[in-house]
């Protein structure tokens, strides 16, 4: 029982972060922000990139040094990696009812969202901001990565030395895919972050 009760721990943490990172994005992009926006993990480009993210936590034993607890993911089943992935949603989405969580109980769903470009895109992203902010990106990662992935992080490491420092490669990366993403969705397209600001003047 202890084991279960440490990871539920550990997918709470790791949920309420995304969260405070999805909110502060929300914050940035729509007028009058209060509350993230209706069907926000319905969206198939949140649904990747959660799905990215919680694939980097488990593959990267990004919690390790970070909670409570080690993770030890690497020698999880299959079944207790569905098992913190539902954890891990059910802290996220209050109703339960998302696209990801219903993703994660039905095959058809998941194969489907798979061949999406969005949701591929955003599965990158998410993966790669996760290690970024876990600090525990993979040395070999430019040998995995695909072109419009490498071409995204060489964007977000300009764009970071080009704010002079200001803000860092993950902050940049967030610029380049999330908020952008909830900007066009959801956000006022006239809006622009400090960062592409300074990127915008630099070129």
């Amino acid at each position: 029982m202890l084991p279960l009760i440490k990871r539920k721990n550990e997918a709470t943490q790791a949920a309420f972060e995304l969260e405070t990172i999805f909110k502060q994005s929300c914050e940035l992009k729509i007028n009058d922000f209060k509350f993230l926006p209706d069907k926000f993990f319905d969206d198939t480009f949140v649904v990747g990139f959660i799905d990215g993210f919680l694939e980097a936590l488990i593959d990267l034993q990004c919690l390790k040094d970070n909670a409570l607890w080690a993770m030890n993911s690497k020698k999880w089943t299959d079944k207790l990696k569905l098992n913190f992935r539902i954890n891990f949603i059910q802290n996220l989405d209050d109703f339960h009812t998302s696209l990801y969580h219903r993703s994660l109980l039905d095959v058809s769903i998941s194969e489907k969202l798979s061949q999406l470009p969005d949701f591929k895109d955003a599965k990158r992203y998410g993966f790669l901001y996760c290690a970024l902010f876990y600090k525990v990106l993979p040395k070999n990662l430019h040998e995995q990565s695909t072109p419009d992935q490498a071409r995204v992080m060489g964007q977000a490491r300009d764009m970071a030395q080009r704010s002079d420092n200001q803000y860092d490669v993950k902050t940049s990366l967030l610029c380049l895919t999330l908020w952008e993403h909830i900007n066009k969705v959801w956000g006022d397209n006239k809006l622009e972050n400090v960062v592409a600001k300074a990127y915008n003047r630099a070129n």
